[in-house]
């Protein structure tokens, strides 16, 4: 059963919802296309736009 978020996750990048298990447990569903574009935006701003891993 898929259920809405509260309001504490509600407009919080990355997480779409929300799941009740078999065993009653709550699981978040992550929106992995935002996670992503979260995570490519960041790592633009601290390598200036250059993903390549750099050797030390």
């Amino acid at each position: 059963m898929i259920k809405p978020l509260g309001r504490i996750f509600r407009g919080l990048p990355g997480i779409a919802g929300s799941a009740i298990l078999g065993s009653g447990r709550v699981a978040l569903i992550l929106d992995v296309p935002a996670l992503l574009a979260r995570a490519l935006a960041g790592a633009d701003e601290t390598t200036g736009g250059d993903r390549r891993e750099t050797e030390t």
